[in-house]
């Protein structure tokens, strides 16, 4: 078994909010009352008794959504399931500066969250006016710092447009003075159908302003940067890194999704992906995942998942381990492509490593193009 599938995830969706913010297009709810949180948390945790995971799962997270907008007794309620459920090594509770409360604070680390994960996006007053996003001030992320004893983590958005230059870089500055311990650090996806997109013409979204200057920034601070997007000073989020590795995981919840690796009778890899219903109705109407839709991943594309996971780390892909989980040498099926991105300086390649540098890591999407039309025209060879 390849050491890296033996981690196991457990994550739950909780689909309420305290405001939805301009550019969200996740699935989440503002209009609720304490019945309708009541509701929906008694059904995750009728879910959750009646997982059976093929592993004792490694961590669990709780995101949404914002699961700190749950009443405190609901939250309570649901997080004393999964501490008593599945004693994970890692526990991530999602939350927003608003909602993260001392009450909530304290319900969370009594059942051993031992990662807070909190919805920064900017401490710039002008980011949050421009996104639609209620007010994360500096006070506030410092008395989360000073209740919160465990690891914290902050997420922050750049490539807001019309925002000044080297905003998210004053705002790590302040985060790393505060002593956050993780930083993630996203760029603005404007999403059809959302506020943001009805008042953003056509051309005005930007590139994150200052991306080199940024990463640099946050390396200064003594952040490792682990992934494309995300930092710590010792604290990597093991959840995440499990999505990265293509570990098995389960979703709980309306809209959450599972995958889970099966072994189809020819001896090759595949995978299920199982995606809940987005409609709380229909999700409440049908026990378990007799609601979900279903896609059936081949070998090829969890080989092509792979290869974009792993490239976002900086561990990059190993080789071994790619021929042990596929039967193919990565090497074989894109050797030209590897020589030629090496010689451009976006990748670097060894005996046993196949990893972007820093200029790759930056401009990733472009090199992934390039590698999986590679992959994939070797493969077609292959199978002719």
């Amino acid at each position: 078994m390849d050491d890296y599938l033996e981690s196991f995830g457990i994550y739950v969706h909780v689909p309420f909010c305290t405001s939805r913010c301009d550019y969200c297009a996740f699935h989440s709810s503002v209009n609720w009352t304490v019945d309708a949180q009541r509701t929906i948390v008694r059904r995750i945790i009728v879910d959750l008794h009646a997982i059976d995971p093929p592993r004792v799962p490694t961590t669990v997270y709780v995101g949404g959504g914002t699961p700190t907008a749950l009443d405190p007794p609901l939250l309570d309620e649901l997080l004393a399931t999964l501490a008593a459920r599945f004693a994970p090594v890692e526990f991530t509770l999602e939350a927003n500066p608003e909602s993260a409360t001392d009450e909530r604070l304290s319900i969370a680390a009594h059942h051993g969250v031992d990662r807070l994960s909190v919805g920064v996006q900017s401490l710039d007053p002008d980011t949050l006016r421009r996104i639609g996003r209620r007010g994360a001030d500096v006070a506030r992320i410092e008395a989360i710092r000073r209740r919160w004893p465990s690891t914290l983590s902050a997420d922050l958005i750049t490539g807001v447009p019309g925002v000044r230059p080297g905003s998210s870089r004053t705002d790590v500055d302040r985060l790393a003075a505060i002593g956050i311990d993780h930083v993630s650090v996203y760029g603005l996806s404007i999403e059809p159908e959302t506020p943001l997109a009805t008042r953003t013409r056509r051309g005005d979204a930007q590139a994150a302003e200052g991306w080199v200057e940024l990463v640099d920034t946050i390396v200064s601070h003594g952040y490792r940067r682990y992934e494309v997007s995300n930092f710590s000073r010792g604290a990597p989020c093991l959840h995440n890194v499990g999505y990265w590795r293509q570990c098995d995981y389960i979703g709980v919840g309306p809209s959450a999704v599972s995958t889970i690796r099966v072994d189809p009778p020819d001896g090759s890899i595949a995978a299920i992906r199982i995606e809940q219903s987005i409609d709380h109705a229909r999700w409440l109407s049908q026990p378990g995942w007799t609601n979900a839709a279903t896609e059936r991943l081949s070998m090829r594309d969890l080989m092509l998942e792979h290869l974009m996971l792993a490239l976002r780390q900086v561990d990059g892909v190993s080789f071994a381990r790619f021929t042990t989980r596929y039967g193919h040498d990565l090497r074989a099926l894109a050797a030209d492509e590897i020589d030629r991105l090496r010689d451009e300086s976006l990748v670097v390649a060894d005996r046993t490593t196949l990893r972007a540098t820093r200029r790759g890591l930056d401009l990733l999407d472009p090199v992934l193009v390039r590698l999986f039309a590679a992959v994939c025209r070797n493969l077609d060879t292959v199978a002719t």
